[in-house]
């Protein structure tokens, strides 16, 4: 674990300051509060560059903002910005790995991780995030607490999870129905889940029993099945249809110029309640015309819930008009491959 000078801890309202290098550890798909536990990471030999920007945000002086930005964001380390984890469909690495090398809003070099003694960062994060919410809230001219904040813990370990759950979280969206019904059965109750990963006709049934939200009714066999299933179940999720709003042929998501005749079909065809609509913007482009794409189809169809918006963009979607955003890495760290 590399540590600024006990006198620069010191000066920090919040605690100390960890300075974590991927590149000093090799730990790519370790969360930044778990790699100074790793064997062999402290003994590791530094490069000089990696000593000279630790040397740089020492002497710095930077402190966390109220804008929300860290240390790393101060200096400069790492240009890009951090993605949310549905953005990357199929990929087996995170998308902020450190290793990761090509196009797109990757995460590389050092991250700045604030930690109080005793508390979990995860929770810590919560803090922090439902702060900036709140921030992103105000400068949009919009009510406080008119945006929901989803943590999206799927793949998370539940040591990551519950945390957050015992700080007060209740919404978490989950990718995968089976997965979501092991890990969330028996604690069930109080809490709002989301299904935000696609949805396959032979777990509608399953879909339907379990989650509050369906965000990813995306296609035209999909709302057959779930009608069916809504009449026989007798309980009807919220549902939400996901547009493709970048065009991306490796995402779902009803086509933009689709979307008006998809949505009339749902309810008229099939008597769906639609209540609002979701993207994914392109991870290398900047979301915010997208967003308000999303928010002009929802304008015309007289929808009024938006879920758009996740780690590295949320503040832009709730300027665009976002209800819900959708919140992994920066709340949790990186995903949980196993």
């Amino acid at each position: 674990m590399l540590r600024p000078h006990a006198r620069e801890a010191g000066r920090h309202p919040l605690g100390q300051v960890d300075a974590i290098g991927a590149d000093a550890f090799g730990q790519s798909d370790v969360c930044a509060d778990q790699q100074h536990q790793a064997p062999g990471g402290r003994n590791r030999p530094q490069t000089p560059a990696l000593l000279d920007s630790v040397r740089r945000a020492e002497s710095a002086k930077y402190d966390r903002r109220a804008d929300g930005k860290t240390l790393g964001d101060g200096l400069r380390v790492g240009n890009a910005r951090r993605i949310g984890e549905e953005q990357q469909p199929g990929q087996r690495r995170p998308a902020h790995d450190p290793w990761r090398k090509g196009q797109g809003r990757t995460r590389q070099g050092f991250q700045f991780v604030l930690t109080v003694q005793g508390t979990p960062p995860m929770s810590q994060a919560l803090v922090e995030i439902r702060a900036r919410i709140a921030a992103a809230e105000a400068r949009a001219g919009r009510p406080a607490g008119s945006v929901t904040l989803v943590a999206v813990s799927k793949t998370q370990p539940w040591d990551h999870i519950a945390p957050v759950l015992d700080a007060g979280q209740k919404v978490f969206g989950e990718n995968r129905v089976q997965e979501a019904m092991e890990r969330w059965g028996d604690r069930r109750e109080g809490l709002e889940l989301r299904l935000i990963g696609p949805l396959q006709t032979n777990k509608a049934r399953e879909a339907v029993g379990f989650f509050d939200v369906i965000e990813t009714l995306d296609r035209e066999k999909l709302a057959r099945v779930l009608a069916d299933e809504v009449q026989r179940a007798g309980r009807a999720p919220r549902l939400y249809v996901q547009v493709n709003v970048g065009e991306e042929p490796q995402k779902a998501g009803v086509a933009p110029d689709e979307a008006d005749a998809f949505i009339a079909a749902c309810r008229a065809t099939y008597g769906l309640a639609i209540e609002g609509l979701m993207c994914i913007p392109p991870f290398d482009q900047d979301p915010a015309p997208h967003f308000a794409k999303l928010r002009a189809i929802a304008a015309r169809n007289d929808l009024n819930s938006l879920s758009m918006g996740m780690s590295d963009d949320f503040e832009i979607a709730i300027a665009q008009g976002a209800t819900s955003v959708r919140v992994g890495s920066a709340l949790f760290g990186g995903r949980n491959y196993g």
